[in-house]
Protein backbone atom coordinates (compact mmCIF):
# COMPACT_ATOMS: atom_id res chain seq x y z
CA UNK A 1 0.00 0.00 0.00
CA UNK A 2 2.40 2.34 0.79
CA UNK A 3 4.41 1.62 -2.08
CA UNK A 4 1.58 2.44 -4.08
CA UNK A 5 0.84 5.53 -2.55
CA UNK A 6 4.24 6.33 -3.15
CA UNK A 7 3.90 5.79 -7.01
CA UNK A 8 1.31 7.85 -6.65
CA UNK A 9 2.62 10.98 -5.27
CA UNK A 10 5.66 10.07 -7.96
CA UNK A 11 3.02 10.72 -10.72
CA UNK A 12 1.64 13.60 -9.71
CA UNK A 13 4.84 15.47 -8.87
CA UNK A 14 6.10 14.91 -12.74
CA UNK A 15 3.51 17.28 -13.38
CA UNK A 16 3.38 19.56 -10.44
CA UNK A 17 4.66 23.05 -11.25
CA UNK A 18 8.26 23.55 -11.87
CA UNK A 19 10.94 25.55 -10.77
CA UNK A 20 14.18 27.68 -12.19
CA UNK A 21 17.69 27.37 -11.98
CA UNK A 22 19.28 30.46 -10.79
CA UNK A 23 20.72 30.78 -7.59
CA UNK A 24 21.65 34.52 -5.89
CA UNK A 25 24.13 35.43 -3.39
CA UNK A 26 23.42 34.61 0.39
CA UNK A 27 22.15 36.88 2.84
CA UNK A 28 23.97 38.21 6.11
CA UNK A 29 22.66 36.43 9.69
CA UNK A 30 21.31 38.48 12.26
CA UNK A 31 23.17 37.99 15.27
CA UNK A 32 20.12 36.19 17.07
CA UNK A 33 19.36 34.03 14.24
CA UNK A 34 18.20 30.95 15.97
CA UNK A 35 16.05 32.89 18.54
CA UNK A 36 12.18 32.34 17.69
CA UNK A 37 11.15 35.77 19.35
CA UNK A 38 13.13 37.72 17.00
CA UNK A 39 11.08 36.59 14.18
CA UNK A 40 8.11 37.05 15.95
CA UNK A 41 9.27 40.46 16.35
CA UNK A 42 10.39 40.98 12.61
CA UNK A 43 6.59 39.67 11.88
CA UNK A 44 4.68 42.29 14.04
CA UNK A 45 6.82 45.26 12.45
CA UNK A 46 6.40 43.84 8.99
CA UNK A 47 2.62 43.69 9.59
CA UNK A 48 2.65 46.98 10.93
CA UNK A 49 4.51 48.76 7.46
CA UNK A 50 1.31 47.73 5.58
CA UNK A 51 -1.52 48.45 8.58
CA UNK A 52 -2.66 52.05 7.26
CA UNK A 53 -5.99 52.05 5.65
CA UNK A 54 -6.00 53.72 2.53
CA UNK A 55 -8.34 56.29 1.83
CA UNK A 56 -11.28 56.23 -0.85
CA UNK A 57 -12.39 59.74 -1.33
CA UNK A 58 -13.97 59.90 -4.94
CA UNK A 59 -17.45 58.30 -6.08
CA UNK A 60 -19.28 55.71 -4.24
CA UNK A 61 -21.04 53.37 -6.89
CA UNK A 62 -23.56 50.39 -5.49
CA UNK A 63 -24.26 47.35 -7.63
CA UNK A 64 -27.99 45.49 -7.13
CA UNK A 65 -28.17 42.06 -6.51
CA UNK A 66 -28.98 40.24 -9.55
CA UNK A 67 -26.66 42.28 -11.83
CA UNK A 68 -24.98 40.74 -14.81
CA UNK A 69 -22.01 42.25 -16.56
CA UNK A 70 -21.84 45.32 -14.41
CA UNK A 71 -19.17 45.19 -11.97
CA UNK A 72 -16.06 46.91 -14.71
CA UNK A 73 -18.74 49.56 -15.43
CA UNK A 74 -19.25 50.44 -11.56
CA UNK A 75 -15.51 50.16 -11.31
CA UNK A 76 -15.25 52.58 -14.68
CA UNK A 77 -17.83 55.01 -13.03
CA UNK A 78 -16.33 54.89 -9.98
CA UNK A 79 -13.04 55.69 -11.13
CA UNK A 80 -9.74 56.89 -9.57
CA UNK A 81 -10.16 56.29 -5.80
CA UNK A 82 -13.83 55.25 -5.96
CA UNK A 83 -15.65 52.37 -3.84
CA UNK A 84 -17.88 49.73 -5.34
CA UNK A 85 -20.36 48.38 -3.44
CA UNK A 86 -21.70 44.83 -4.34
CA UNK A 87 -25.05 44.59 -2.47
CA UNK A 88 -25.94 40.75 -0.87
CA UNK A 89 -27.34 38.30 -3.64
CA UNK A 90 -25.20 36.94 -6.83
CA UNK A 91 -23.66 38.93 -9.36
CA UNK A 92 -22.46 36.94 -12.37
CA UNK A 93 -19.80 37.94 -15.03
CA UNK A 94 -19.20 36.25 -18.22
CA UNK A 95 -15.54 37.91 -18.89
CA UNK A 96 -12.80 39.25 -17.34
CA UNK A 97 -13.11 42.24 -14.59
CA UNK A 98 -10.42 44.85 -15.61
CA UNK A 99 -9.43 47.04 -12.54
CA UNK A 100 -7.52 50.10 -13.81
CA UNK A 101 -7.52 52.11 -11.06
CA UNK A 102 -7.09 52.31 -7.59
CA UNK A 103 -10.57 51.17 -5.74
CA UNK A 104 -12.08 49.28 -3.36
CA UNK A 105 -14.52 46.54 -4.52
CA UNK A 106 -16.54 45.26 -1.17
CA UNK A 107 -19.36 43.31 -0.67
CA UNK A 108 -22.01 43.76 1.81
CA UNK A 109 -22.49 40.45 3.55
CA UNK A 110 -23.79 37.43 1.16
CA UNK A 111 -22.36 38.96 -2.01
CA UNK A 112 -22.08 36.19 -4.37
CA UNK A 113 -19.61 37.04 -7.63
CA UNK A 114 -19.66 34.18 -9.91
CA UNK A 115 -17.24 34.02 -13.02
CA UNK A 116 -17.63 31.67 -16.32
CA UNK A 117 -14.34 32.64 -18.15
CA UNK A 118 -13.54 28.95 -19.20
CA UNK A 119 -12.30 26.13 -17.77
CA UNK A 120 -9.17 25.26 -15.74
CA UNK A 121 -6.31 24.97 -17.69
CA UNK A 122 -5.41 22.04 -19.67
CA UNK A 123 -1.35 21.43 -20.63
CA UNK A 124 1.84 23.57 -20.00
CA UNK A 125 2.22 26.67 -19.63
CA UNK A 126 -0.93 27.90 -17.60
CA UNK A 127 -3.03 30.29 -18.92
CA UNK A 128 -4.39 33.05 -16.74
CA UNK A 129 -7.60 33.61 -17.99
CA UNK A 130 -8.65 35.39 -14.33
CA UNK A 131 -12.13 36.53 -12.96
CA UNK A 132 -10.46 39.76 -11.76
CA UNK A 133 -7.75 41.31 -13.37
CA UNK A 134 -5.52 44.10 -11.26
CA UNK A 135 -3.80 45.85 -13.82
CA UNK A 136 -1.56 48.35 -13.59
CA UNK A 137 -3.66 50.27 -10.44
CA UNK A 138 -1.79 50.70 -7.31
CA UNK A 139 -3.74 50.69 -4.08
CA UNK A 140 -6.76 48.46 -5.23
CA UNK A 141 -8.95 46.71 -2.56
CA UNK A 142 -10.98 43.17 -3.05
CA UNK A 143 -12.70 42.51 0.05
CA UNK A 144 -15.71 40.51 1.72
CA UNK A 145 -16.79 38.69 -1.12
CA UNK A 146 -17.43 35.49 -2.09
CA UNK A 147 -16.17 34.20 -5.44
CA UNK A 148 -16.56 31.36 -7.29
CA UNK A 149 -16.62 29.77 -10.79
CA UNK A 150 -19.73 29.08 -12.09
CA UNK A 151 -18.35 25.22 -13.60
CA UNK A 152 -16.56 24.35 -10.52
CA UNK A 153 -13.27 24.28 -12.24
CA UNK A 154 -11.68 27.71 -13.59
CA UNK A 155 -8.45 29.01 -14.32
CA UNK A 156 -7.62 32.30 -11.79
CA UNK A 157 -9.83 33.97 -9.71
CA UNK A 158 -7.71 36.56 -9.52
CA UNK A 159 -5.13 37.71 -11.27
CA UNK A 160 -2.57 40.93 -9.87
CA UNK A 161 -0.02 42.24 -12.73
CA UNK A 162 1.81 45.27 -12.65
CA UNK A 163 0.14 46.70 -9.33
CA UNK A 164 1.62 47.29 -5.74
CA UNK A 165 0.24 48.00 -2.30
CA UNK A 166 -3.02 45.48 -3.64
CA UNK A 167 -4.89 43.91 -0.81
CA UNK A 168 -7.18 40.86 -0.81
CA UNK A 169 -8.86 40.62 2.39
CA UNK A 170 -11.57 38.32 3.97
CA UNK A 171 -13.14 37.16 0.74
CA UNK A 172 -14.13 33.14 -0.17
CA UNK A 173 -12.82 31.96 -3.39
CA UNK A 174 -13.51 28.16 -4.85
CA UNK A 175 -13.49 26.26 -7.39
CA UNK A 176 -10.30 27.89 -9.66
CA UNK A 177 -6.78 26.74 -10.85
CA UNK A 178 -5.37 29.73 -9.57
CA UNK A 179 -6.42 31.12 -6.65
CA UNK A 180 -4.64 34.25 -6.34
CA UNK A 181 -2.06 34.66 -8.88
CA UNK A 182 0.78 37.64 -9.38
CA UNK A 183 3.42 38.88 -11.61
CA UNK A 184 5.31 42.57 -11.40
CA UNK A 185 3.69 43.87 -8.21
CA UNK A 186 4.76 44.26 -4.65
CA UNK A 187 3.63 44.63 -1.21
CA UNK A 188 0.50 42.57 -2.07
CA UNK A 189 -1.28 42.07 1.02
CA UNK A 190 -3.42 38.61 1.55
CA UNK A 191 -5.28 37.53 4.34
CA UNK A 192 -8.14 36.70 6.19
CA UNK A 193 -9.02 34.88 2.85
CA UNK A 194 -10.63 31.00 2.51
CA UNK A 195 -9.00 29.84 -0.73
CA UNK A 196 -10.48 26.42 -2.14
CA UNK A 197 -9.11 24.57 -5.09
CA UNK A 198 -9.67 22.09 -7.93
CA UNK A 199 -7.10 20.17 -6.91
CA UNK A 200 -5.64 19.84 -10.53
CA UNK A 201 -2.12 19.18 -11.22
CA UNK A 202 -1.16 22.67 -11.89
CA UNK A 203 -3.66 23.91 -8.92
CA UNK A 204 -2.06 27.02 -6.55
CA UNK A 205 -3.60 28.13 -3.96
CA UNK A 206 -1.29 31.83 -4.05
CA UNK A 207 0.64 31.57 -6.38
CA UNK A 208 3.71 34.52 -6.60
CA UNK A 209 6.14 34.63 -9.40
CA UNK A 210 7.17 38.13 -9.74
CA UNK A 211 6.77 40.25 -6.70
CA UNK A 212 8.36 41.31 -3.64
CA UNK A 213 7.69 41.85 0.23
CA UNK A 214 4.69 40.02 -0.48
CA UNK A 215 2.59 38.90 2.85
CA UNK A 216 0.31 36.25 3.12
CA UNK A 217 -1.32 35.50 6.47
CA UNK A 218 -4.47 34.04 7.88
CA UNK A 219 -5.91 32.08 5.12
CA UNK A 220 -7.31 28.73 5.14
CA UNK A 221 -6.19 27.22 1.60
CA UNK A 222 -7.52 23.96 0.66
CA UNK A 223 -8.41 21.70 -2.03
CA UNK A 224 -4.80 22.09 -4.10
CA UNK A 225 -1.77 20.36 -5.63
CA UNK A 226 0.49 23.08 -3.90
CA UNK A 227 -1.53 25.60 -0.99
CA UNK A 228 1.42 28.29 -1.62
CA UNK A 229 3.76 28.42 -4.59
CA UNK A 230 6.56 31.68 -4.07
CA UNK A 231 9.54 32.96 -5.92
CA UNK A 232 11.13 36.25 -5.78
CA UNK A 233 12.15 37.69 -2.38
CA UNK A 234 11.52 39.18 1.02
CA UNK A 235 8.14 38.24 1.68
CA UNK A 236 6.02 37.06 5.07
CA UNK A 237 4.08 33.65 5.04
CA UNK A 238 2.30 33.37 8.55
CA UNK A 239 -0.13 31.87 10.51
CA UNK A 240 -1.88 29.88 7.55
CA UNK A 241 -3.88 26.96 7.37
CA UNK A 242 -3.23 24.32 4.58
CA UNK A 243 -5.03 21.11 4.02
CA UNK A 244 -4.74 19.34 0.83
CA UNK A 245 -4.16 16.27 -0.44
CA UNK A 246 -1.61 17.23 -2.52
CA UNK A 247 2.24 17.46 -3.02
CA UNK A 248 2.64 20.59 -0.62
CA UNK A 249 1.51 22.92 1.78
CA UNK A 250 4.13 25.55 0.82
CA UNK A 251 6.65 25.49 -2.45
CA UNK A 252 9.58 27.37 -1.47
CA UNK A 253 10.88 27.48 -5.37
CA UNK A 254 10.65 29.28 -8.34
CA UNK A 255 7.35 29.19 -10.98
CA UNK A 256 9.39 28.87 -13.86
CA UNK A 257 10.00 25.65 -16.20
CA UNK A 258 12.44 26.16 -19.42
CA UNK A 259 12.06 30.14 -18.93
CA UNK A 260 7.71 29.89 -19.15
CA UNK A 261 5.08 29.28 -16.59
CA UNK A 262 1.94 31.49 -16.92
CA UNK A 263 0.59 33.32 -19.72
CA UNK A 264 -1.14 36.67 -18.62
CA UNK A 265 -4.53 38.00 -20.53
CA UNK A 266 -1.87 39.81 -22.92
CA UNK A 267 -1.01 36.98 -24.38
CA UNK A 268 2.24 37.00 -22.93
CA UNK A 269 3.88 34.30 -21.77
CA UNK A 270 6.11 34.90 -18.49
CA UNK A 271 8.56 33.14 -15.74
CA UNK A 272 10.13 34.01 -12.52
CA UNK A 273 13.84 35.18 -12.61
CA UNK A 274 14.42 34.24 -9.12
CA UNK A 275 14.01 31.24 -6.77
CA UNK A 276 12.18 32.09 -3.27
CA UNK A 277 14.72 34.07 -0.69
CA UNK A 278 14.28 35.96 2.27
CA UNK A 279 11.14 34.69 2.86
CA UNK A 280 10.49 34.48 6.18
CA UNK A 281 7.84 31.56 6.83
CA UNK A 282 6.27 31.57 10.58
CA UNK A 283 3.57 29.83 12.54
CA UNK A 284 1.61 28.15 9.83
CA UNK A 285 -0.18 24.80 9.79
CA UNK A 286 0.01 22.13 6.97
CA UNK A 287 -1.61 18.68 6.67
CA UNK A 288 -1.73 15.80 4.86
CA UNK A 289 0.37 16.77 2.03
CA UNK A 290 3.56 14.52 0.66
CA UNK A 291 5.71 17.67 1.93
CA UNK A 292 4.16 19.55 4.34
CA UNK A 293 7.03 22.45 3.51
CA UNK A 294 9.32 21.95 0.60
CA UNK A 295 12.38 24.47 0.05
CA UNK A 296 14.08 23.19 -3.23
CA UNK A 297 15.61 24.04 -6.79
CA UNK A 298 18.27 26.75 -5.53
CA UNK A 299 15.17 28.48 -2.81
CA UNK A 300 17.81 30.47 -0.68
CA UNK A 301 18.12 31.92 2.72
CA UNK A 302 14.84 31.46 3.75
CA UNK A 303 13.88 31.37 7.76
CA UNK A 304 10.99 29.10 8.84
CA UNK A 305 9.99 29.66 12.24
CA UNK A 306 7.73 27.28 14.60
CA UNK A 307 5.60 25.87 11.73
CA UNK A 308 3.24 22.67 12.62
CA UNK A 309 2.55 20.15 10.37
CA UNK A 310 0.41 17.10 10.59
CA UNK A 311 0.28 13.42 8.39
CA UNK A 312 2.99 14.23 5.67
CA UNK A 313 3.47 11.23 3.71
CA UNK A 314 7.54 11.83 3.25
CA UNK A 315 8.17 15.00 5.87
CA UNK A 316 6.58 17.71 6.99
CA UNK A 317 10.06 19.89 6.13
CA UNK A 318 12.60 19.01 3.50
CA UNK A 319 15.25 21.94 2.28
CA UNK A 320 16.40 19.72 -0.64
CA UNK A 321 19.82 19.01 -2.59
CA UNK A 322 20.11 18.23 -5.94
CA UNK A 323 17.15 16.59 -7.14
CA UNK A 324 15.24 14.93 -9.78
CA UNK A 325 12.40 13.95 -8.29
CA UNK A 326 9.94 17.01 -10.69
CA UNK A 327 11.49 14.86 -13.83
CA UNK A 328 14.05 17.37 -14.51
CA UNK A 329 17.10 18.25 -12.59
CA UNK A 330 16.51 20.79 -9.81
CA UNK A 331 20.01 22.37 -8.06
CA UNK A 332 20.36 22.19 -4.56
CA UNK A 333 18.90 24.60 -1.78
CA UNK A 334 21.05 26.25 0.43
CA UNK A 335 21.25 28.88 3.11
CA UNK A 336 18.05 27.92 4.50
CA UNK A 337 17.42 27.46 8.41
CA UNK A 338 14.23 26.17 10.18
CA UNK A 339 13.54 26.40 13.86
CA UNK A 340 11.33 23.93 15.23
CA UNK A 341 11.43 25.02 18.92
CA UNK A 342 7.81 25.07 19.69
CA UNK A 343 7.40 21.56 17.97
CA UNK A 344 10.13 18.85 18.50
CA UNK A 345 7.90 16.09 16.74
CA UNK A 346 7.94 18.16 13.16
CA UNK A 347 10.13 16.16 10.85
CA UNK A 348 13.27 17.42 9.10
CA UNK A 349 14.86 16.42 6.58
CA UNK A 350 18.44 18.61 6.05
CA UNK A 351 19.67 17.87 2.41
CA UNK A 352 21.21 21.09 0.30
CA UNK A 353 24.18 23.02 1.06
CA UNK A 354 24.71 25.29 4.25
CA UNK A 355 20.89 24.59 5.32
CA UNK A 356 20.41 23.98 9.40
CA UNK A 357 17.61 22.95 11.47
CA UNK A 358 16.91 23.67 15.48
CA UNK A 359 14.36 21.70 17.06
CA UNK A 360 12.28 19.09 15.92
CA UNK A 361 12.65 15.22 15.08
CA UNK A 362 15.46 15.22 12.24
CA UNK A 363 15.25 12.49 9.19
CA UNK A 364 18.00 10.22 8.84
CA UNK A 365 19.60 10.33 6.07
CA UNK A 366 21.87 7.98 6.00
CA UNK A 367 18.63 5.68 6.06
CA UNK A 368 16.24 8.28 3.88
CA UNK A 369 18.99 9.52 1.50
CA UNK A 370 19.10 13.33 -0.49
CA UNK A 371 18.26 13.18 -3.74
Amino acid sequence: MNRLILLAVAALLLLAPGCNKDAIDQASEPTDKYDANHYIRLAESLLAEGAEEVEYRGATVTVPAGSVDAIEDAVNQAGQGGTVILESGLHTEDATVVINYKVKITGQPGAIVEFETGDETVGFPYVSNPGFHILGASNVIIENLYIRDANESGPTGILIEGSNQTRIRGNTLEYFELGIAQYGSDNTQVYNNVITGVLSFGGVGVLNVVGNNMKIYFNTISNNNLDIFVGDRGGLIMSNHFNSTGATGLLLCTPNIGGVYLVLPSGQTVAADESANRWLVLRNYSENHAWNYLVIDNANNNTLVNNDGDNALLSDIEMAGDSFRFGFFTPTSFGNLAISSAYPDITIKVCGVDNEAVGGTLIDTNQFPCD
